[in-house]
C-alpha cells in the first residue's frame, strides 16, 4: 500500500522483498549452501523446499537438464522432405520421412532439404555465337529438384549458382553448334532437347545432386541492332513460303481438270477408231458379198 495502511495479516500480497529472499533460499539449499541459516529459517513459512539436500537437488536438475537436451534431438521429416545428418559438420546419414531421433546439438545436427520441389533458374539476354556466325539473343528457364539431399548439400559450393553456368556452358556449346535459322524455327526441339542432356551429364559428372526435369525457351531473336533487318528477312521467308503454297493450290487444281480432259479426249478418240473401223468392215463385206453374186451374174447384177 503507498499509504503505508495495509498490514502483513491482512491477507494482501506478500511482500515482493520477502518473495525474492525466499526463492534465494530457496537454491541455496538445492546447492547445499550452509551460509544462509538465518535466510533459510524465514523461508521456511513460505512452502518452499527447504534443508540442504545439496547432491540431490543437483542430480534432479542435472536429470532433467538431460531428459531435455535427449529430448531436443528428437526431429520430424516432412514427406516431401529428406533430413541430413551432420556430426560435427560431416555428413552421417540421409533420413527418410517420418519422426527420428539424432544426438541433440552441438554434437549432431539435421538439415531438412525438399527434395520434390520444383525450383527454377533464368538465363537472360544471353548473346550466343551459331555455327553460320550469326548471333542470337536467347532467355531460357531450367527446371529442376533435388534427386540427392547429401550431394547437393555437400558436393559444390554454391551448387545453384553451378547449375546457371552449367546450363550457359550447355547452351553456348549446342547453339554453336547449329545455324540461325535452325535455333529460331524449325530445330529449336532438338536443340533444347539436346540441351537438356548436356546439361544432365555434366550435373552427374560433378554428382551434384540436381535433377533438370525441363529447359524451356522462353525468348530466341537476333540483337536488338539487327532486329530490323531480320524481320525484313523474316517477311520475305514467309511471303515465299505463300507464295509456294499458292502455286501448289493452284496446281492441285488445275492438274485434276486438265488429266480429266485428256481421259476424254483418248476415250473419244478410240470410240472414233472403233466407229470407223468397224463402219469400214461392214462396207467391203458388203462390196464382197456384191462382187461374187456380180460374178455369177453380171447382167442381172447390173440391171
Amino acid at each position: 500500500d503507498p499509504w503505508g495502511n495495509r498490514k502483513k495479516d491482512a491477507g494482501g500480497p506478500p511482500d515482493l522483498d520477502e518473495v525474492f529472499k525466499n526463492l534465494k533460499n530457496w537454491f541455496e539449499s538445492l546447492t547445499g549452501n550452509k551460509g544462509g541459516g538465518a535466510n533459510r529459517s524465514s523461508g521456511s513459512g513460505s512452502g518452499l523446499p527447504g534443508g540442504n539436500i545439496g547432491g540431490k537437488g543437483l542430480a534432479l536438475v542435472a536429470s532433467v537438464l538431460g531428459l531435455i537436451w535427449l529430448a531436443s534431438g528428437i526431429y520430424v521429416i516432412q514427406p516431401a522432405q529428406a533430413g541430413v545428418i551432420t556430426q560435427f559438420g560431416a555428413f552421417v546419414k540421409t533420413t527418410t520421412p517420418g519422426p527420428h531421433w539424432r544426438i541433440p546439438w552441438p554434437i549432431q545436427s539435421v538439415e531438412k532439404v525438399d527434395v520434390e520441389e520444383i525450383r527454377s533458374a533464368k538465363l537472360v539476354n544471353q548473346l550466343i555465337l551459331t555455327q553460320d556466325e550469326n548471333i542470337v539473343d536467347i532467355d531460357l528457364a531450367v527446371q529442376y529438384n533435388i534427386k540427392s539431399a547429401e550431394d547437393y548439400l555437400f558436393n559444390l559450393r554454391g551448387p545453384d549458382r553451378t547449375l546457371e553456368e552449367v546450363v550457359e556452358s550447355a547452351v553456348r556449346e549446342v547453339v554453336g553448334s547449329t545455324d540461325l535459322e535452325s535455333v529460331l524455327t524449325t530445330g529449336r526441339d532438338v536443340v533444347w532437347n539436346t540441351t537438356l542432356g548436356s546439361l544432365q551429364e555434366v550435373l552427374d559428372y560433378y554428382e551434384s545432386g540436381i535433377f533438370v526435369t525441363a529447359v524451356n525457351l522462353e525468348r530466341a531473336q537476333p540483337p536488338e541492332q539487327v532486329q530490323a533487318a531480320f524481320s525484313d528477312a523474316i517477311k520475305a521467308r514467309e511471303d515465299k513460303e505463300r507464295f509456294i503454297n499458292e502455286a501448289e493450290a493452284y496446281a492441285n487444281e488445275v492438274l485434276p481438270s486438265a488429266r480429266g480432259d485428256a481421259q476424254r479426249t483418248l476415250e473419244e478418240s478410240e470410240a472414233y477408231k472403233t466407229r470407223v473401223e468397224q463402219a469400214a468392215i461392214g462396207e467391203s463385206e458388203r462390196f464382197l458379198s456384191l462382187l461374187g453374186e456380180y460374178a455369177k451374174a453380171p447382167e442381172v447384177t447390173r440391171e
